[in-house]
Parts: C-alpha cells; sequence; structure tokens
C-alpha cells in the first residue's frame, strides 16, 4: 500500500491525496467483493447488502474493555489504521469466491487462479495468508471426495498448491526466520483476564478437569455472546436456511474461530482479531438469511429480527460517528518539512538516533533508518524484549551524550526535534544538548522550528 502511495507521489500527487485515494479504491474493491461474496454463498442479493452493512457496522467502540467487550468494530480496529489489511481481505474474498464456486464445479482455472492469488499474500497480509491456507486445507477433502465421484484425481489439488508453494515459499521463509517462541502459543480465553481465569482453574485432576472445562466453556459462551451480541442469533437462524454448500464452506471460519480462543497467533493477544475479522465476514455474509424465517402471518419475527439487526449495528455506528468527528494530526507543516530536506541532504542509507514514536518523519516520511523503531511493533513482531529494552537503554544514553555508544553503534546522524523530546520526557530523562555541541565531533546540519538535525563526523566515526 505504502508502495502505491509512492508512485502517486512520485506521479504529482500530495501526501495526503497518495494515501487517501488508494485506500478509496481499496475500501470499493472490498466492499464490492464481500458483497458478492454473500450474494454467492447465499444466492440473495439482499444477503449481500445487509451482510455489507452488517459488516462495517459489526463490533463496539473502543474503551469497553472493564466491562470485558474486545470486538471493536472491524473497520475502526483493522480496516482504516491498517492499510495493507484493506488489499488483503479485499484479494480474500476474491479468493473465497474463487472456491466456493470450486467447490460445485471443480474448475480447474478457478482453482489456479484461488491458489496463485493466496500464494501472493504473504507479500501482502500475512494473517490473511494464514486464513487462505488454513480454508483451503479444510476444503481439499471435500474437492477430493467431488473429484472421486466425478471420476477426478489429485491433479485438481496439485493445481492449486503448485503455484501456492512456488510463490509464497520464498517470502514465508524470510518471515519464518523473524518468528520467535512467542508465536503460536497456546492461550485460552483470547484476552489476558480470560487466560487468567482459565489457567487459574483446578486441572490436576479428573474430576477439576471436567469440572474446569464446564467452567471455561461457560465463561467464554458468556464472553462471546456479549462480544458478538445480535449478530450470534441472527447467524444462528441464518445457518439454518443457507444451503449446504454455503454451510460446508463456513465450516473452516468457525474452526478457525475456536482456535483463535485458544491459541495466540503473535505476541500480543488482540492480533487474534485479524483472524476473528475473517469469521465476522463470513458470519455477517450468513446472518441476512435470518430474514427467510419471516412470512406474512409472522409481524413479530420480522419486528424482532429488525431489532436484532439494528442491535447488531448501532455500536459500529457510533464508532464510525466517532471516527468522523475525530481530527488525528499524523504529521504537521514542520515534519513534512523536515523529512522532505532530509531526504535531499543525507544519505539514503544514513543511520539515526531518534525517538521510538510510531510514525516518526525521519523514517515515515523521509525513509531513513534509524537505531530502533516503535518498542510495541518490535515487540509484536517477535524481537526478544529484553534486547529491545537493552537497545531503547543505549539509545538515552547517547541523548544524554555518550560519545562511545555513538561510535560503537555506528551513528550517521541524530535528530533532536519533538518527538525526541517525547522520547525523553516518557522515559524520565533530559537530552544533553550541550553533548552535541562539540564541532570536533559533530556538525549541525539543520536548525529550524524546534529541529535540530546533526552529522556524526567521519574522523569522529
Amino acid at each position: 500500500m505504502d508502495f502505491y502511495s509512492a508512485i502517486l507521489m512520485k506521479g504529482g500527487l500530495t501526501l495526503r491525496g497518495s494515501i487517501i485515494l488508494p485506500n478509496i479504491l481499496f475500501q470499493l474493491s472490498l466492499l464490492g467483493l464481500f458483497y458478492f461474496l454473500a450474494y454467492r454463498l447465499t444466492g440473495l442479493r439482499m444477503a449481500g447488502a445487509i451482510g455489507s452493512i452488517l459488516f462495517i457496522f459489526a463490533g463496539f467502540p473502543p474503551g469497553l474493555q472493564t466491562a470485558g467487550i474486545h470486538f471493536l468494530n472491524p473497520v475502526y480496529a483493522v480496516l482504516m489504521p491498517q492499510r495493507t489489511a484493506m488489499f488483503g481481505m479485499a484479494l480474500s474474498f476474491a479468493i473465497f469466491i474463487l472456491l466456493f464456486e470450486a467447490l460445485s464445479t471443480l474448475r480447474w482455472h478457478e482453482l489456479l487462479i484461488a491458489g496463485s492469488l493466496i500464494g501472493m499474500l504473504p507479500y501482502i497480509h500475512a494473517h490473511s495468508f494464514i486464513v487462505n491456507c488454513f480454508v483451503l486445507l479444510m476444503l481439499v477433502p471435500v474437492i477430493l471426495k467431488k473429484g472421486f465421484d466425478n471420476g477426478h484425481n489429485m491433479k485438481r489439488v496439485i493445481i492449486v498448491f503448485l503455484p501456492l508453494v512456488v510463490l509464497a515459499l520464498p517470502q514465508v521463509l524470510c518471515i519464518k526466520s523473524g518468528v520467535t517462541e512467542r508465536f503460536f502459543n497456546f492461550f485460552p480465553g483470547w484476552t489476558d483476564a480470560n487466560r487468567g481465569i482459565i489457567t487459574g482453574l483446578d486441572w490436576s485432576t479428573i474430576p477439576g478437569v471436567v469440572h474446569s472445562t464446564a467452567e471455561a466453556f461457560v465463561l467464554m459462551l458468556n464472553f462471546w455472546a456479549k462480544n458478538s451480541g445480535a449478530l450470534f442469533i441472527l447467524l444462528s437462524l441464518g445457518l439454518f436456511k443457507v444451503r449446504n454448500t454455503a454451510r460446508i464452506f463456513y465450516l473452516p471460519f468457525l474452526c478457525l474461530f475456536f482456535i483463535a480462543n485458544f491459541v495466540k497467533f503473535q505476541p500480543w493477544y488482540f492480533d487474534n482479531y485479524k483472524i476473528f475479522i475473517y469469521w465476522l465476514a463470513l458470519s455477517a455474509a450468513i446472518a441476512p438469511l435470518s430474514l427467510s424465517w419471516v412470512n406474512g402471518r409472522k409481524r413479530g419475527m420480522a419486528v424482532s429480527i429488525c431489532v436484532l439487526i439494528v442491535a447488531s449495528t448501532v455500536f459500529g455506528v457510533i464508532t464510525h460517528a466517532e471516527m468522523v468527528k475525530d481530527e488525528y494530526m499524523v504529521w504537521s507543516s514542520d515534519d513534512r518539512a523536515v523529512a522532505c530536506w532530509l531526504r535531499h541532504n543525507t544519505l539514503p542509507g544514513g543511520l539515526f538516533l531518534t525517538g521510538s514514536a510510531h510514525n516518526h518523519p525521519v523514517t515515515a516520511l523521509a525513509g531513513r533508518q534509524r537505531v530502533m523503531g516503535y518498542e510495541g511493533w518490535l515487540w509484536s513482531h517477535g524481537l526478544n524484549w529484553t534486547r529491545i529494552t537493552g537497545v531503547k537503554h543505549d539509545e538515552i544514553e547517547m541523548f544524554k551524550g555518550n560519545h562511545s555508544l555513538i561510535k560503537e553503534y555506528g551513528i550517521d546522524y541524530i535528530s533532536i526535534g519533538p518527538y525526541e523530546r517525547s522520547f525523553a520526557a516518557d522515559n524520565h530523562f533530559k537530552i544533553n544538548y550541550k553533548a552535541f555541541d562539540d564541532r570536533t565531533r559533530f556538525r549541525l546540519l539543520y536548525d529550524d522550528k524546534g529541529w535540530k538535525i546533526y552529522e556524526v563526523l567521519y574522523n569522529y566515526r
């Protein structure tokens, strides 16, 4: 997504325009593909329209964790802040349409295209790749059975898996090199609070295991009744009416839902939401079939289902209204000015000492390397927390004026601006400005509007 924005900037668009335009195009693609996915699953255009509304406005606003509400609105939690998820989910919906059609037709070209698209997903969105591979693996027995009944053989499976493996393997091996033991861990209950309760139960004896299993089941049932709300009822009614092929196709997503309640895919438990969001999408596609229970003589049922649909979306509407009102500034005009200067006046491969803000202009806008990025992202990508805190301690010492560490790390440039002052305030230390006035070691390159950029002199390094 950032690559597309970079191309648009090179073509003359502003930074704002280069970000907004791909967002709009991929959002439209995602919603259009979701509409057709729901339509193909149910055979009803009405289900595509209502399902889209349910998906967009499902979930809850932030700030309700103390009440046990963790399932946020998908647009707020993933699609808006994580632009690559829009790309990954749009491709996934296209793949789901192909796989669903292949269940009925077993046409080789649909399987070939589906396998090729899945193989591209590691380059785009890792969680989408995980979901699609799981769905495909669960559907293979169905494909094999249909192939056997129709006189086919393993070639259909080879057709879908060969391009997948060829395209995905290089990137998967690259990703695997950064995965630590904190990925794919047993973590019952999804949230820290639920896990604490479940692991605190008596699992030491057979009667204890039986009783604890029942307690854990009731706990999670209450948790998801609260977090899924009325959508759970609509989904249950819809599953009774959906055709059998769609019910079979929904099964992998239901299995993934259960697995994500017991396995933590990344160090931060909330990242499992990126798995749950696919269960939510397929559930929202099937839930509109609850209206099939309504006929002219059951007005009470019609009113009840309409109330449930409203109840499933009202908190999402509130979340969207809050997002519209919110005016969050990512980069100021001063940030953009210093980033523009850096792009034209510093070495592309130069190493910067900066604060650890996730949106620091040195990396986000100027494209330069720095000693350490945002701690939360480093941790959630699997880097050892002890190593992270060690490097952060060294950064603090360098800002205090530790010249030997600056030399040891091979620092080329030092940034001291609003992000570094916030970094110092958050970590309770003071930047030693006088340490960087030593002209035998540092040259002041930029000094404007609260920003100072120093070059570490070559003879000192």
